[in-house]
């Protein structure tokens, strides 16, 4: 599959860049203190146990069933914000969330509907998710956001 980075974002992109965004402050206002950084942080999860929750969360986000196929990374929060364009907040320390803490992303292909209502412009009617991206505290195994992709959306990873 060859890939092509483009600077335009199609509207899809803004719409799914967005919803990570408000994922991002939804989970800080929700004050996710569970996952406040102590001095000495627990032992990552192991893989089994981290796909297990990905896919359990992913179902509960949309994702009908089993992935068809899927793909997992570790790597922290600062690698993941810059991967998919976004950011930390200014008071995302307050709740654990540095770019150092280690992270689970995990693409699963398959059918996906999401459970929460999706904003699109008033023209454009809802796509057709193939894709559905988790990414979980490495050591806790909790959801930090999620997002949906559609066929004309790029994934942060080739997932077969």
């Amino acid at each position: 599959m060859k890939v092509q980075l483009t600077t335009k974002l199609s509207r899809n992109q803004k719409v799914i860049l967005a919803l990570f965004a408000l994922a991002v402050v939804t989970l800080l206002a929700l004050g996710w203190t569970q996952m406040n950084v102590t001095a000495s942080e627990p032992a990552a999860l192991d893989e089994a146990t981290l796909t297990a929750k990905s896919i359990s969360f992913a179902q509960k986000a949309g994702l009908k069933g089993m992935p068809k196929t899927q793909k997992s990374v570790k790597m922290t929060l600062g690698e993941w914000a810059k991967l998919s364009k976004g950011g930390l907040g200014t008071d995302a320390s307050k709740f654990g969330l540095t770019p150092t803490l280690p992270v689970f992303v995990m693409v699963m292909r398959g059918e996906v509907v999401p459970t929460a209502p999706i904003e699109l412009p008033p023209d454009q009617p809802e796509p057709k998710y193939i894709a559905i991206v988790m990414v979980l505290n490495a050591n806790t195994g909790a959801p930090i956001t999620w997002g949906y992709a559609d066929q004309g959306d790029k994934l942060p990873f080739d997932v077969p």
